[in-house]
């Protein structure tokens, strides 16, 4: 092997070990600032005896970068980071509450084997945080239906959002199944930095105010999945 070969193996070598290193830092640096994250809502957050108030405009979003805007998704009410959301491999995501002890919220499974788009929501609060103990199912198909149905555990329908795949500058109500009043509304404005939702809801009291937060979560996550 002559000179310039061994000089063009061992810059090859160089390059190589310096992108796994860039590579293992950057996922260090992560892993930290999700941790330091998460502490910080948790020391500032105590949410988890109480039932969950929601206030009445919250933003959901996803941080910058490819595996993360799909792993990741994070629910605040304006800069204070009440919940987050992990992807599991196996189509499901879990809401969790950031309290001291992690209490789950909202768990969003997507049916396997199905025709369309189905989603089973179960919410899963501790016995001694609230009364609820809701289960319903949210499903749309493009072929056959125009809106989305939010069901609850008899199979009635509770309510309903127009038909969508959120895209900027779009706004989706979501509408009361037997009043069709408006119950709120989500908008995904046209000028913005990173993916965000402004989710207003319409707090009359006309369905429990976890459903107001499960709506809007069984929604951004329809987006999220979109993306994928």
């Amino acid at each position: 092997m002559g000179f310039f070969e061994k000089c063009l193996v061992c810059n090859k070598t160089r390059l190589l070990i310096a992108v796994v290193v860039a590579v293992v830092v950057l996922i260090i640096s992560l892993a930290i600032g999700f941790t330091v994250k998460k502490y910080q809502a948790e020391k500032n957050l105590p949410y988890a005896t109480e039932k969950w108030e929601l206030p009445t405009n919250y933003r959901a979003r996803r941080p910058k970068g490819i595996d993360i805007y799909n792993d990741m998704l994070y629910l605040s009410p304006g800069g204070d980071e009440i919940g987050q959301a992990r992807k599991c491999v196996s189509c499901s995501w879990t809401i969790y509450m950031l309290n001291k002890n992690e209490e789950i919220a909202v768990v969003v499974r997507k049916k396997v084997w199905s025709w369309t788009d189905n989603y089973d929501v179960e919410e899963q609060w501790k016995t001694n945080s609230t009364r609820y103990k809701i289960e319903y199912s949210w499903s749309g198909s493009g072929i056959t239906k125009e809106v989305y149905v939010i069901k609850d555990s008899n199979g009635d329908e509770i309510a309903r959002t127009d038909r969508f795949r959120l895209e900027f500058g779009k706004t989706i109500k979501i509408k009361d199944s037997k009043s069709g009043s408006t119950l709120g509304m989500i908008e995904r404005p046209t000028f913005q930095l990173y993916p965000t939702w402004e989710i207003t809801v319409n707090n009359k009291n006309v369905v429990p105010t976890y459903l107001y937060g499960a709506i809007a979560t069984i929604t951004t996550l329809r987006e999220a999945d979109d993306d994928n």
